[in-house]
């Protein structure tokens, strides 16, 4: 039998799904996949640059903290001081603060000029993090240490 133009070719079964609805489906699971890891890696960032800041300022405390203890007449407290106003404007909560006098604990008004004076400024990460739960750094403790000499 010969068809001619006229004639309709013969249509296809209705339930056949669509090349198109069967990607729909297939794009939801990469979806999954690929959004998985691309907030992994964004909470990741977030995580490590928090880090950075916060040793940053953990720096910055522990160097003002020298400062004080280098000059004459300071004390123990003076540096605790001095780091606590540094470290004011992070809201930071459980920091610790060690003064050492030649690497060995003892005051800053008992040293000698020349001697060593050693701060030490510790976070832990838990206290100072602004995700909801650490994935990376969680337990861990953020540590700064400046030393200079007395004058």
């Amino acid at each position: 039998m010969v068809m001619t133009t006229d004639q309709a070719a013969p249509r296809r079964p209705a339930a056949r799904v669509s090349r198109r609805d069967r990607r729909r489906g297939a794009a939801a699971v990469e979806f999954a996949v690929v959004a998985s890891l691309l907030f992994l890696l964004v909470f990741g960032i977030i995580e490590i640059g928090r880090a950075m800041m916060v040793m940053e300022m953990l720096n910055n405390g522990a160097r003002n903290g020298a400062r004080v203890g280098t000059l004459a007449g300071s004390s123990n407290t003076d540096v605790t001081n001095a780091v606590n106003s540094a470290l004011a404007s992070g809201g930071f909560s459980g920091t610790t603060t060690a003064v050492q006098v030649n690497g060995q604990a003892g005051n800053v008004n008992s040293a000698a000029p020349g001697d060593s004076i050693t701060v030490t400024v510790q976070v832990p990460y838990n206290n100072v993090t602004w995700l909801p739960a650490s994935m990376f750094l969680a337990g861990r403790t953020l540590s700064s240490t400046v030393v200079m000499r007395h004058e």
